[in-house]
C-alpha cells in the first residue's frame, strides 16, 4: 500500500472515530438529562368542575346561560331545551383545566390581544366563586393560538386552536340527540 492511501485510510478512520464518539456522547447526555415534559406548560386555570352550578357563554352568535338543578343542567332562557350531559361535561373539563405555553405579564393594553372586546367569554360559577375566561384575537403568525385572560387579571396567556374549539360553543352544541334531530326535521320541513 502506498503512503498516500495509507494517510487517507488513517484520516477516514480518525474522522469516523470522532463522529462515533460525538454520537455516543450526545446519546449518553440525552439519556441522563432530567425529564420534565410539562416544563413549558403553564397552569392557567385548574378547578373542580363538579362544583360549578352556573355557566355563561357569550360568543359572536349568542349568549347561553346554563344552571345546574340537582344533577341536571338546564338552559335558563329555554326551559324546554334538553342538554346532553356528556357534551356539557366535555366542555366543563376543557374550561376547568386550561394550560398555556406563553404567559405575558403586566399587560396594560388589552386591545392589542383583542381582549378589550373578547370574541368569547365563559363564566363558571359556584357559591361565591366566579371565574370568567375571556378569549380575544387569534394569532395566525404564532401557529393559530388565541389570547386568553382570566377575570380582570393583567396577565395574558395563549391557548391552542383545538382548545378554543372545545370552548367556543353554541346552545345547539349541547343539545341532546333528540333535540338535534327535531331541529333538523323542522329545518327540512321548512325548506319544502
Amino acid at each position: 500500500m502506498n503512503k498516500r492511501k495509507k494517510k487517507q485510510l488513517i484520516f477516514i478512520f480518525v474522522c469516523f472515530t470522532v463522529i462515533l464518539a460525538a454520537y455516543l456522547g450526545s446519546k449518553y447526555y440525552q439519556n441522563h438529562l432530567p425529564v420534565d415534559d410539562e416544563e413549558d406548560e403553564i397552569s392557567v386555570l385548574d378547578i373542580d368542575t363538579s362544583l360549578v352550578n352556573e355557566i355563561g357563554i357569550t360568543n359572536g352568535e349568542e349568549t347561553i346561560n346554563l344552571q345546574k338543578d340537582n344533577d341536571t343542567w338546564k338552559c335558563v332562557d329555554d326551559k324546554d331545551f334538553t342538554i346532553d350531559s356528556t357534551k356539557l361535561q366535555v366542555f366543563l373539563d376543557a374550561a376547568g383545566s386550561i394550560t398555556s405555553e406563553l404567559k405575558i405579564e403586566n399587560v396594560t393594553d388589552m386591545s392589542q390581544y383583542g381582549l378589550d372586546h373578547p370574541s368569547l367569554s365563559i363564566s363558571l360559577q359556584w357559591d361565591s366563586n366566579l371565574y370568567t375566561i375571556y378569549i380575544g384575537d387569534r394569532n395566525t403568525v404564532a401557529g393559530g393560538v388565541y389570547y386568553l385572560k382570566i377575570n380582570d387579571e393583567d396577565t395574558v396567556y395563549t391557548i391552542e386552536n383545538y382548545k378554543y374549539n372545545m370552548l367556543n360553543k353554541t346552545k345547539e352544541d349541547f343539545a341532546a340527540e333528540e333535540e338535534t334531530e327535531t331541529a333538523e326535521e323542522e329545518s327540512d320541513s321548512a325548506d319544502e
